[in-house]
Formats: C-alpha cells, structure tokens, sequence
C-alpha cells in the first residue's frame, strides 16, 4: 500500500480531515479544512486563556519583509520551534524506538507583528488518536491577549525502523494530555 495512502487512512480516522484521490494515475492526498473547529463566519479560540504551555522568542530584523511586518515563513518557524522545545523539553527525541512525521500543518493570519515585538507562542493539543495527535499555537504579540495568529501542528508516531503507525506510549501519552483542551 502507499504511503500516502496508509498517511491519509491514518488521518482520515485520526483528524477526519483528509481525503486521498486518484488524478492522472497517481494518488494525491487534500487536507480541508484548515481549522476544524472554526470556519471563515466562527471565531477561533485565540485568547492567551485557550492555551497552556507558553514561551517567549523575540523577532529579529530579519524576520521583517518588504510591508515592515513578520514575513509568513517566520510564523510557521515560531510554531515548529514552540512544538520542537515543548517536545525536547519532555524527553519526546530521547525515545530512539519511534519518530514523529509532521503531515499537516497551517497557520491563520490575524493581526500583524514585526521586530522589535516580543512573541509568546502558547500551545494546546486539540486532538488525541491513537497513533497521531494535534497541536494549536496562538502566537501573541508583546502583552496583547489576542493571538496574531493561529498555527496547528499535526504529527503521527512512526516504528523508527518499520517508518509505520505505531500507538502512543505512556510518556507521549501523558504529556499530551496534560496540555490537551477539551
């Protein structure tokens, strides 16, 4: 079977949002929608109160484009780096026998920020299946209580030599679910 196949069975069961498809002969794999708890009418949650786990980066120079505000790629490298520290910060890259492959990730553009802003990026997890689960970042702006923006990090664990789905362990499972919102 394919990987993309087996990626979006897994999602599919996982995060229901995710439907594979065959065009010219070859299987191509669409994620909608990008926020499962808001549409373009519904508001997200995006105060400082809807997440848990906070840390604080400061912007760079370079983090400004061309318009004098955070070009589009930053905010997607604050959400790794937040998900990242959370991660090594509770042993997650110490387990040598699974691996974590990010399939989705996305981020919904708010308000604008720009150096010398100090960001807090809060993080939630939202979903927890059995072989994956999904993190929420609200990106906040110096002491303002409303996000910016709003990222989502979605993973699955994989066997580190099969690269297959395998279920969560206590010590993933545990840390999840201490940041998870209900």
């Amino acid at each position: 079977m394919p990987l993309a196949w087996e990626i979006g069975g897994i999602l599919e069961r996982g995060l229901q949002n995710v439907h594979v498809t065959l065009r010219h002969e070859k299987e191509i794999v669409i994620f909608v929608p990008l926020f499962e708890y808001a549409t373009m009418t519904q508001t997200a949650p995006d105060h400082r109160s809807d997440f848990f786990d906070f840390q604080t980066l400061d912007t760079r120079w370079m983090d400004n484009d061309a318009y004098g505000h955070m070009n589009n790629v930053v905010h997607y490298s604050l959400i790794d780096t937040a998900v990242t520290n959370w991660q090594r910060a509770r042993g997650f890259f110490d387990l040598t026998d699974v691996q974590f492959f990010v399939v989705e990730s996305g981020c919904k553009y708010l308000a604008q920020a720009a150096y010398p802003d100090t960001i807090h990026l809060g993080l939630c997890v939202t979903h927890i299946g059995r072989t994956s689960w999904r993190y929420d970042v609200g990106l906040f702006r110096n002491d303002d209580d409303r996000a910016f923006a709003l990222g989502f990090f979605a993973q699955v664990q994989v066997d580190a030599k099969t690269q297959r789905p395998t279920p969560m362990g206590a010590l993933v499972l545990d840390h999840l679910k201490s940041v998870q919102r209900r």
